[in-house]
C-alpha cells in the first residue's frame, strides 16, 4: 500500500473528485493536507470527503517587490500523522517551507514531487530561482504537456518529469446529463431570446479575464445585425466598470437591453449549465478550467491564443478556436465565422468532446498522478 500525502495551500473544490478518484484507485492510502478554514468559508462545508484529511495551517507575508511568500507551519505534525511514502505539493518556490520539507523528506526516506505548470518561458532570474528548487524533487508533475516540455528543456530528467492534465469533473452519467438538460430548458434558456444565438462568458469579473474585450466585440458583432445575445456568468471588482461599458451602449441604441446580460456569481455546477446551455463560449484572456467544461459539452469555445497549459487542448479551427490576444478585429471575426456556420460550430463542438473525453477526464488526470507513483516505487 503506498501512502499519499498531498499538500494544497488553498481547498479548491473542483479538486475534490480528482482526489476522491485518486483515493479509489488500488493500493492508495491518501491523505490530503489543506487549510479546514478555506473549506469552512466555502458553499462545501458540508461535502463528504472520500479521504482522509488534516487541517494544513499557513502564514503568508507580503513584502515589497519579491511579494507573497508562505510557510505552512505545522508540515512535521501534518507528515507525523500520515507517515507518507509520497508527498506530492504544489511547487512553488514562495513556499518558503518546500525547502526544509524536501531535505526533511530525503532524510527519512519519503519521496517528494513537485506538482506545478511552470515552464522555462519567464526572465532569467525567475528560471534560475526554479531551477534550484525544482531541483530539490525526486519528481516533477506537470499541469500539461508545454509544462513537461518546458521543464525538461531547463536540463531535468524526462524521466522524472510527468504530466497530470488539468481538469475539472467533465464526466457525467447519463442521468445526470438528463437533469443538466431539463434544468437548462427550465432556467437558463427562458433568460434568451427565442432563435437568438446564446453566448456565454463565464469567469471571475478581474481584469486579466478581458471581459471588455468580448463585450466590445460582441457589440460590433451586433450592430451589423447578427441576431445574438451575451450572458456574463460570474461577479468580481471589474463588473461595475463592464456594466457601464453596457449602459453606454444601450444609451447609443448601438445594442437593445438583454443583448449583454449579468448573471452574476452562480452556485456551484450551475457554470456547466451556463457552459452547456450555449451555442458558443468565449474567453477573453487568462483560459482556465472553463474551457475544459465548455468544451466537455460539445460547445464551440472562442479563446485568445494564449501559451501554456491550460489552454494548450484547443486546436485553432479543430476543436474550438483562438484569435490574436487583446485584438477586438480578431474576437469579432473569430465569432462572426462561427455564429454564421451552424456546421461548423456542429463540426468544432464534436471535436472538442472528443479532445476532453480522451485527454482531460479526471480518471485520465488520476492515471498521471497514478504514473509519477509507479515511477518512484520503482526508484525506491
Amino acid at each position: 500500500m503506498n501512502r499519499i500525502l498531498i499538500l494544497q495551500r488553498t481547498f479548491e473544490h473542483y479538486r475534490i473528485p480528482v482526489f476522491s478518484e485518486l483515493a479509489t484507485r488500488e493500493n492508495i492510502d491518501l491523505t490530503i493536507a489543506f487549510p479546514y478554514v478555506g473549506r469552512v468559508n466555502s458553499p462545501y462545508n458540508d461535502i463528504d470527503l472520500q479521504y482522509r484529511h488534516i487541517d494544513l495551517e499557513i502564514d503568508h507575508y507580503s513584502f515589497p517587490i519579491v511579494g507573497e511568500i508562505f510557510k505552512y507551519k505545522n508540515f512535521l505534525d501534518v507528515i507525523s500523522k500520515s507517515n507518507p511514502d509520497v508527498i506530492i505539493a504544489e511547487g512553488n518556490p514562495r513556499i518558503r517551507t518546500l525547502y526544509s520539507l524536501t531535505d526533511f523528506a530525503k532524510s527519512n526516506g519519503i519521496k517528494t514531487v513537485a506538482w506545478t505548470k511552470y515552464d522555462n518561458t519567464s526572465g532569467i532570474l525567475k528560471n534560475f530561482i526554479w531551477h534550484k528548487f525544482l531541483q530539490k524533487w525526486d519528481s516533477i508533475m506537470c499541469y500539461g504537456e508545454i509544462s513537461r516540455q518546458n521543464i525538461i528543456e531547463m536540463g531535468f530528467n524526462s524521466k522524472n518529469v510527468f504530466v497530470a492534465q488539468n481538469t475539472v469533473e467533465v464526466d457525467f452519467s447519463n442521468e445526470d446529463i438528463s437533469k443538466m438538460d431539463q434544468a437548462i430548458e427550465d432556467q437558463i434558456i427562458p433568460e434568451f431570446k427565442k432563435k437568438s444565438i446564446r453566448l456565454v462568458s463565464l469567469g471571475s469579473l478581474v481584469e486579466k479575464k478581458k471581459f471588455d474585450l468580448v463585450i466590445t466585440a460582441v457589440i460590433l458583432l451586433i450592430r451589423k445585425g447578427n441576431n445574438v445575445q451575451l450572458a456574463i456568468v460570474g461577479d468580481g471588482p471589474e463588473r461595475s466598470s463592464l456594466e457601464n461599458i453596457v449602459k453606454k451602449a444601450i444609451r447609443s441604441k448601438h445594442i437593445k437591453p438583454k443583448d449583454i446580460f449579468f448573471v452574476g456569481h452562480v452556485p456551484y455546477g450551475n457554470d456547466h449549465l451556463w457552459l452547456k446551455a450555449a451555442h458558443i463560449s468565449i474567453t477573453g484572456g487568462a483560459v482556465g478550467l472553463a474551457m475544459n467544461v465548455s468544451m466537455s459539452h460539445g460547445v464551440p469555445t472562442i479563446i485568445p491564443n494564449e501559451y501554456g497549459s491550460d489552454s494548450e487542448l484547443l486546436i485553432n479551427n479543430v476543436n474550438g478556436v483562438r484569435f490574436e490576444p487583446n485584438d477586438v478585429s480578431s474576437l469579432e471575426e473569430s465569432l462572426s465565422k462561427l455564429v454564421s456556420d451552424k456546421k461548423l460550430r456542429n463540426t468544432i463542438g464534436e471535436s472538442a468532446f472528443k479532445t476532453i473525453d480522451a485527454k482531460a477526464s479526471i480518471p485520465v488526470m488520476v492515471d498521471g498522478f497514478e504514473s509519477v507513483i509507479s515511477h518512484l516505487n520503482r526508484s525506491i
